[in-house]
């Protein structure tokens, strides 16, 4: 091996071991962008629950922040704040109605923030992912655990008030309460008799077929989630 290869191969060598030692002390060092909450599902369908999602971002040194929500292939949807300044330690709080910068709700799916700061001349994106999903589960009710069909036939004869009506349902969201309503079928237009709910997740009710503390009148009824 020649002197000058020997000298480039220990440059070379020099070269890594320091960019080791830099990567390392890197990871150390706590992030420059923290994202300190986040609302990771939304469900911008106008009923009044989980419409936004709630941010909060903190950046280590005072900058002047450009903050997008982006896709999973990195693509602009909507901009939250154009240059904003940003104090250090001092958390940034925003709201995205999941909807693009013409105003459209953006299809369901993964999102994420891309946070850019002026000063230091970089840009990241948030690892963290906003989930849109505004699809209703579909559910299915069961009365005694036997499958009713959409019109509510295949039902079960239940007596009055001599023990509770099984139910049970498939397609239950994980994060809200399943409403039920009651409907009476026998007297012409079908009218609500009782409601009442189900803590999310839960599968399985059972109801003790009382209105107002009185067992429902003989009758034909369905179930409605």
């Amino acid at each position: 091996m020649t002197l000058v290869a020997r000298i480039t191969f220990m440059i070379l060598v020099a070269a890594t071991f320091a960019a080791f030692f830099v990567a390392q002390r890197l990871k150390s060092e706590p992030p420059v962008i923290d994202v300190r909450r986040l609302t990771t599902f939304v469900s911008p369908n106008g009923d009044g629950r989980r419409d936004v999602s709630n941010i909060s971002i903190t950046i280590k040194k005072a900058d002047d922040a450009t903050i997008d929500v982006v896709t999973a292939d990195g693509d602009r949807v909507r901009r939250l704040a154009d240059a904003v300044a940003m104090r250090p330690h001092r958390p940034l709080r925003l709201r995205w109605d999941g909807r693009d910068d013409a105003g459209r709700r953006v299809p369901d799916g993964r999102y994420r923030l891309r946070v850019a700061l002026h000063k230091e001349g970089r840009s990241a994106i948030v690892q963290k992912t906003i989930n849109v999903d505004t699809r209703p589960p579909r559910s299915q009710v069961c009365i005694g655990y036997r499958c009713t069909d959409p019109q509510g036939r295949m039902g079960n004869i239940i007596s009055q008030g001599d023990r509770p009506v099984k139910i049970y349902i498939k397609g239950v969201s994980p994060r809200y309460a399943t409403k039920f309503r009651v409907l009476r079928t026998d007297q012409g237009k079908p009218r609500e008799v009782a409601s009442f709910e189900l803590k999310a997740g839960r599968h399985r009710a059972d109801w003790d077929a009382l209105v107002n503390g009185r067992p429902l009148d003989p009758g034909t009824y369905i179930v409605q989630s």
